[in-house]
């Protein structure tokens, strides 16, 4: 199943892609509505503009969604 469409506030597992390197990697996004970015980490950083979220892998409950450090 591929995933198009998400929910503000909902945390996914997604694959970045960095722009240069084409590297991927996994990581757990938040989708936000801001002006200035679409996708925060759990712990509320900003995923970088060098990123791109390539694919959404399946939505995250707060059970199975990684909770920051401290937090």
């Amino acid at each position: 199943m591929v995933i198009t469409e998400t929910e503000i506030g909902q945390t996914y597992e997604c694959i970045a892609e960095h722009w240069n390197t084409k590297g991927r990697r996994s990581a757990q996004l938040k989708r936000v509505d801001e002006d200035d970015c679409e996708w925060r980490f759990t712990d509320g950083s900003e995923l970088s503009y060098d990123w791109t979220v390539k694919h959404i892998v399946r939505k995250l409950t707060t059970l199975n969604a990684t909770k920051p450090e401290g937090g």
